[in-house]
């Protein structure tokens, strides 16, 4: 029996809730010479919807369902600027926080053990620099 056939990743996922904040700035200054944009973010997941991988009951192979995850976080922080000291110069630079976690997780999927596929998510993603003439 394949993955896809597999009755144990047939499951029922229940709506998840989020309580979200986000607020941000976009900023003109020096005569329209510097652009400042930037972003503050909490996103609060209660049964946040999630993909797992467990082992099947009914074939003892690894199987996938959509799941439930109690409780997660994602906190963050965006800031681009983007500054044209002259007509023909343009400057460019971004950066991105990310602070993603489970805060409460799952034991099993439908009766059966669990593998968890932590989130290789970087907490501070590559700074973004870029020129154009």
């Amino acid at each position: 029996m394949g993955p896809a056939l597999d009755p144990a990743g047939w499951s029922y996922a229940s709506p998840e809730k989020l309580t979200a904040f986000e607020t941000g700035l976009k900023a003109s200054l020096w005569d329209r010479r510097l652009f400042v944009n930037s972003s503050v973010y909490y996103y609060d997941y209660v049964n946040r919807q999630s993909g797992v991988l467990f082992i099947s009951p009914a074939t003892g192979l690894i199987a996938g369902a959509l799941a439930n995850v109690p409780k997660s976080r994602i906190d963050g922080i965006d800031l681009d600027v983007t500054a044209r000291p002259f007509r023909s110069l343009t400057l460019k630079a971004g950066a991105s926080y990310l602070d993603s976690r489970v805060t409460r997780t799952l034991t099993e999927v439908n009766g059966a053990r669990w593998f968890p596929r932590f989130p290789s998510a970087r907490r501070w993603l590559r700074p973004r620099i870029s020129q154009a003439c």
